[in-house]
């Protein structure tokens, strides 16, 4: 991949996730990786990466035709990180492989999938919990009968943000992983900061899909 690096150091700090996210264009693609520090509730700083290179883009067929694009783009990031969090489905996928599950196996990282949009095959269960934020709900997401992962949204929206197990992390850790995030915000913050980093690194009025 030709790529244009611009990277900052990373401090070093407790329970971090590191949110890889990618926009393309007409041209080629941008890349944006942000680290956040679930205990502070704070970001460190971004990655940003250009290529000239546009990614095959197939619906549900992502982990085949993404996963070498998203490994190669973690893989120049020499930074910590307790979990990955890929904007993608996990075990939440008709065939219970997605792509949080393939990144994150090739990596050997503990993954995550989250997304705006179910696939085929997926449902929503009655909501299981509240959530810090007033109105946020958190809910159960099976796939085929099985409990892959969760969904959290306000009560007043159709639309949420679908947390999905991807490799090496359970339910049980997935949940107090979705909690903690959503415990001062409504949507995932590092999702806000990467779109902001982009725009304001590129100069250019985006508009967003995730």
């Amino acid at each position: 991949m030709d790529c244009t690096i611009f990277m900052r150091c990373f401090k070093g700090s407790m329970c971090k996730i590191l949110f890889p996210y990618l926009q393309t264009r007409d041209r080629g693609a941008r890349y944006c990786a942000v680290l956040w520090d679930l205990e502070e509730n704070s970001f460190d700083k971004a990655c940003l990466y250009q290529s000239t290179h546009q990614p095959h883009y197939v619906p549900q067929k992502r982990a085949k035709y993404e996963t070498n694009e998203w490994v190669d783009l973690i893989s120049r990031i020499t930074v910590d990180y307790d979990y990955l969090m890929i904007p993608g489905h996990g075990q939440a996928h008709p065939l219970f492989w997605g792509l949080a599950c393939s990144v994150g196996a090739s990596l050997g990282a503990k993954s995550i999938g989250v997304a705006r949009r179910l696939l085929p095959h997926n449902k929503v269960s009655e909501p299981i919990g509240s959530l810090g934020c007033p109105g946020l709900r958190i809910y159960g997401l099976e796939t085929k009968g099985k409990q892959t992962g969760f969904m959290v949204r306000r009560e007043a929206q159709k639309r949420g943000f679908y947390y999905s197990v991807g490799w090496r992390i359970g339910l049980k850790e997935l949940r107090q992983i979705v909690e903690k995030i959503h415990r001062n915000h409504a949507s995932p913050p590092f999702r806000d900061f990467a779109r902001q980093s982009l725009k304001t690194y590129f100069l250019e009025d985006y508009s967003f899909s995730f």
